[in-house]
């Protein structure tokens, strides 16, 4: 039997979170992104709007993400599966997850630090944003490695 005729199960390609495909493509032209760190929005999008103070000191609405933030951006919206998506991208980049527990359950948020643990990123940070302050935690440090079993 040759290797044509071998019945191998199709696997599905996985495809890019939203967001991701002018990173994928820096990172396929062997660039990285100046800060070196990624903002992944876990079950939510990047803000359309932030505040600011004008030049008169008034508190206004500006369309687009605060200046402040340079970080690129990546999403995996609430109907994406983060085990059919792909994080090869994110290989050597610190990655920064940003999620709430009101919408992200425990279980949903452990599937995509498994996934960005094998796609070997170099850091992995989880920032809730529901606590006040928001709460940061390690997953995957750069001087100690991983730091949490999942």
């Amino acid at each position: 039997m040759t290797a044509a005729t071998i019945d191998r199960p199709r696997v599905a390609a996985k495809r890019l979170p939203a967001f991701a495909r002018e990173l994928d493509a820096l990172r396929r032209s062997g660039h990285r992104p100046a800060g070196e760190t990624v903002l992944l929005h876990l079950d939510s999008w990047p803000p359309r709007q932030h505040r600011t103070r004008s030049p008169d000191g008034d508190e206004i609405i500006v369309p687009g993400p605060a200046p402040q933030v340079r970080w690129p951006r990546v999403t995996v919206p609430s109907d994406a599966d983060p085990e059919e998506l792909r994080f090869d991208f994110l290989r050597d980049l610190d990655v920064l997850v940003a999620h709430r527990r009101s919408r992200t359950t425990p279980q949903r948020l452990r599937a995509l630090l498994r996934e960005l643990l094998a796609a070997n990123a170099r850091a992995v940070v989880v920032l809730d944003e529901d606590l006040v302050p928001p709460k940061l935690w390690h997953v995957k440090s750069i001087t100690r490695g991983v730091e949490v079993s999942l």
